[in-house]
């Protein structure tokens, strides 16, 4: 058996030997590509599929900055505490500068080939495989207490594109953050991944990522949860993060007996920001990414913003979303553009979106905001010291009337029209408001067809369709069709035209659901998609915020806290 040493030098000057890279900030290395196969034999260099290692982390630490990780379908459990007595401090440590690919079946010759929805990779924190997905994830029925706290470590200029990670849990005292994947002071991209079923006693159940130049692409987050501070799926502290093309489903930040039982102070978060907590941030975007049915017991059912910084959400939909407090879809946003906000609830004010405190200017321009709920005030829009300019949009009800005993100031920037924007099937077969399947494309006779304001798409920052033209207006809309159909916008999420389809990113979670109800246990590559059944099945961690809820109740299972 080779020591990790040699098996270096072998890797270096193997026939796998593809590119010269140059790694920022270093040397030109010969660049390597390490294969990993649950099923290989232990004694496997790395080099080929037919000598792949058999353990993930074994690859981590043998690559080099520069070098790639392809990881075929199969289970992989962290198992080096890296120096600690707890064996839960294992972890999936990534490596500075190296690209970690998923989905592979062990044959494939070049990553082009790969199917990452078919051939699962799962990166799991069940370390004695005794978790019961179908209890809460928060009960001690769920038997997760001696899960991994953080299923995968980032690392500087890393790469994590086709993985599922599940089971996280992250309950350390002094760290309960990021079950799934947890990014101190890195700068790195998630791309393609699934996060289901995590858990973080503080914040970020699924990923944490802290000051960081960080891009999630093309993610899905699913049943995770967060029991004090907030952030169900995600919560991106500092730096400028950038989400785009993701998908939020039924995430929950908050517990009801973690309530806290008086106002809270300034600055402090409880509960907030069901799928997305955004908090400390420089400029962040979130873009073409969808939101559903995801629950705060504070505020911001679907995304929730602290602090001064610019946040841009663009082609954005927010349905089935529910806050305790205030904001069930969006609290506190800077600009929202181009967005369907739809069935959201509130249980004080704000169902579709609040602009609270500090004070703060919001812009909300060339939007569908329907049938959203609130208990106290403004199901659709709510403002308190601050500034709510709406312009181009779509509004069931429409504007509401200013408040000025609440410091309220509600600006109509022109164009908003109070019409139903006929949806192509609001309630999907199931006939649930605010679910997976719901279609939010518009009608051919929708009021808002070609009705938007082309001159307030935002530049194209984030270049998402990789043309490497920055200054253009965003160019596609939340299923990748082009934002600009001849010379005319539709408001909303979605642009209707010659390549209009139903909505794409749902089918990931429902193509999901399908492999493993069908999987093959007899083929140990599929047999890691079989774990996926209870988990999308599972009951789901839900507050029973939203009306729609079995066990809902319009009296607040927890009393209010002052909003900041």
């Amino acid at each position: 058996m080779l020591l990790p040493f040699a098996r270096r030098v072998v890797l270096r000057y193997s026939l796998v030997l593809s590119a010269v890279s140059l790694i920022p900030g270093g040397d030109a290395v010969l660049a390597a590509t390490l294969y990993v196969q649950a099923e290989a034999d232990a004694a496997g260099s790395g080099a080929t599929w037919a000598s792949a290692y058999n353990d993930f982390q074994e690859a981590l630490s043998a690559a080099l900055p520069g070098d790639d990780i392809w990881v075929a379908a199969g289970l992989y459990l962290p198992n080096r505490p890296g120096g600690s007595d707890d064996p839960r401090a294992a972890t999936f440590r990534l490596s500075r500068g190296v690209a970690a690919y998923g989905g592979f079946t062990g044959k494939e010759t070049s990553r082009a080939e790969r199917n990452h929805l078919r051939h699962l990779a799962l990166l799991s924190g069940d370390l004695h495989g005794d978790d019961n997905p179908l209890a809460q994830i928060d009960t001690p029925s769920r038997h997760n207490d001696d899960n991994a706290e953080h299923v995968v470590t980032g690392a500087e200029g890393a790469i994590l594109d086709g993985f599922v990670i599940i089971g996280g849990n992250a309950t350390n005292p002094t760290n309960g953050s990021g079950g799934g994947l947890y990014m101190d002071t890195v700068d790195m991209e998630v791309r393609n991944c699934g996060f289901i079923g995590n858990l973080a006693s503080q914040s970020g159940g699924a990923l944490y990522g802290e000051s960081a130049l960080l891009r999630i692409h093309a993610c899905y987050f699913w049943g995770n949860a967060a029991q004090v501070f907030g952030g169900g799926a995600v919560d991106l502290n500092g730096g400028e993060p950038c989400v785009t093309d993701c998908v939020f489903a039924f995430n929950r930040a908050g517990m009801e007996a973690d309530r806290l039982s008086g106002p809270t102070d300034e600055g402090t978060l409880c509960g907030d920001g069901g799928g997305l907590l955004l908090r400390n941030i420089q400029h962040a975007w979130v873009l073409n990414s969808h939101f559903f049915g995801n629950e705060a017991s504070g505020d911001g059912g679907g995304i929730y913003s602290l602090g001064d910084h610019n946040l841009l959400v663009f082609g954005c939909v927010l349905a089935g979303n529910a806050a305790g407090d205030y904001g069930g879809g969006i609290y506190r946003p800077d600009d929202v553009i181009s967005c369907t906000i739809a069935g959201n609830y509130a249980k004080h004010a704000g169902g579709g979106v609040a602009a609270m405190g500090h004070p703060m200017n919001a812009n909300l321009r060339n939007c569908i905001l329907f049938e959203n709920g609130a208990a106290d005030a403004g199901p659709e829009l709510h403002a308190t010291y601050a500034t709510l300019t709406i312009a181009d949009c779509m509004v069931t009800g429409g504007l509401p009337p200013a408040a000025p005993d609440k410091h309220e100031q509600i600006i109509d920037g022109g164009n908003n029209r109070a019409a139903d924007p006929l949806f192509k099937n609001l309630l999907g077969e199931d006939g649930i408001e605010g679910t997976l399947d719901d279609n939010f494309h518009l009608r051919p006779d929708s009021p808002a067809r070609n009705t938007g304001n082309i001159a307030s798409l935002p530049r194209d920052e984030r270049d998402l369709d990789l043309d490497g033209n920055y200054t253009e207006p965003i160019p596609l809309d939340a299923a990748g069709q082009p934002r600009v159909t001849h010379g005319y916008l539709d408001l909303g999420a979605y642009e209707e035209g010659e390549q209009d389809r139903e909505l794409s990113r749902s089918e990931i979670l429902s193509n999901l659901l399908e492999l493993a109800q069908g999987a093959d246990l007899s083929n140990a590559r599929t047999r890691s998609a079989a774990l996926l059944t209870p988990l999308l099945q599972g009951e789901l961690p839900l507050l029973c915020i939203h009306p729609r809820c079995p066990r809902f109740s319009p009296k607040p299972p927890f009393p209010p806290h002052t909003a900041i």
